[in-house]
């Protein structure tokens, strides 16, 4: 359950990204495209900032840690939603911000505070799997789902918006249904006061 809510973003970043990078490329001379990439890294640099300083403790104390899993996946999805509805640069440009300031400073730390009730055992080797495989695979998942539409429509935009779109909400889905189901079991053991083994 961990390494999903750690790690299934990705694969809808890696979709978005690259959208948003084709539809900037199709703008953008290299020269502008690369100080516009950059443009993005700073609003991103921003929006982390203040939202770690102001946001995320507060939201995690005032939700919990069981609905504050779920905050992550309901941005993705506002995102993903966002771009099937108007697939401008700015719509990409401000989803990919989002989902990358709030995949570190909402989703990391909630995800932190899932390994709590293990052993510092389960957590390093959990952690280590996680980081090291979970991540990686998760892009190339993101990679290969990308490739195959690109492959298969011609390199349509449209094509890659609607199946790209279709593919990210049922991950979504997925992954609502696992980090609500590790939501509650977070919560039973730390009310329980039971660690994992």
């Amino acid at each position: 359950g961990i390494m999903v809510v750690s790690t299934i973003y990705e694969i809808i970043g890696t979709i978005i990204d690259f959208q948003f990078k084709k539809t900037a490329a199709g703008i953008y001379s290299k020269e502008f495209l690369t100080s516009y990439l950059a443009s993005q890294g700073q609003a991103l640099t921003i929006l982390s900032l203040i939202f770690a300083l102001i946001g995320t403790s507060f939201v995690v104390r005032t939700l919990g840690v069981r609905i504050s899993l779920l905050g992550f996946p309901l941005i993705v999805i506002a995102c993903v939603f966002a771009i099937f509805l108007k697939p401008t640069l700015t719509v990409f440009f401000v989803a990919m911000v989002s989902i990358k300031a709030f995949s570190y400073t909402l989703n990391s730390p909630v995800k932190e505070m899932l390994y709590l009730p293990t052993s510092t055992e389960v957590k390093y080797k959990a952690k280590g799997f996680i980081d090291g495989l979970g991540c990686k695979t998760s892009k190339a998942g993101g990679s290969a789902i990308t490739e195959i539409i690109r492959k298969y429509s011609g390199g349509s935009n449209l094509a890659l918006l609607n199946i790209g779109t279709m593919v990210s909400f049922g991950i979504i889905g997925f992954w609502v249904v696992v980090a609500f189901n590790l939501g509650a079991t977070y919560h039973n053991l730390v009310n329980k006061k039971q660690i994992i083994e």
